[in-house]
């Protein structure tokens, strides 16, 4: 499947569907060079490391979404806003799901997920996505 552009009526439902598994997927977030870049260079978390998704959701009442990963023994918890997002794009595959979030800067922030080790495929995959 290529990338779906998710509608915003879409973003609540599609993201639940994600998070109905907490800690039993692996989410890894990067700040991607783009148009959002105040130094053109472009940003990243660092090195950017898979940690344990505890939650996803979209907020509209308050135009964010929200990430949160890590805590207990997997390392400091981390929670992850990213406020007016105006374009959600995701591609799935067997192994990984990628979304890319567009806010209303122009930045982008990717977030690949994958199933943790030892689960069993599809258990931790989000809903199937529906072409809008």
């Amino acid at each position: 499947m290529g990338v779906v552009s998710l509608p915003g009526g879409a973003w609540v439902g599609y993201l639940r569907s994600i998070a109905l598994e907490p800690g039993r997927m692996l989410a890894t977030v990067t700040l991607l060079p783009g148009h959002g870049d105040h130094d053109g260079e472009g940003r990243h978390n660092g090195a950017a490391e898979a940690r344990p998704l505890r939650s996803i959701r979209y907020d509209p009442a308050n135009d964010v979404l929200e990430l949160g990963v890590g805590g207990h023994a997997d390392g400091p918890a981390l929670r992850y806003f990213i406020s007016a997002p105006r374009q959600i794009e995701v591609e799935e595959s067997p192994e990984a799901t990628g979304i890319v979030i567009q806010d209303a800067t122009g930045g982008r922030t990717a977030i690949a997920l994958r199933a943790v080790e030892g689960t069993a495929p599809g258990v931790a995959r989000a809903a199937p996505l529906s072409r809008p």
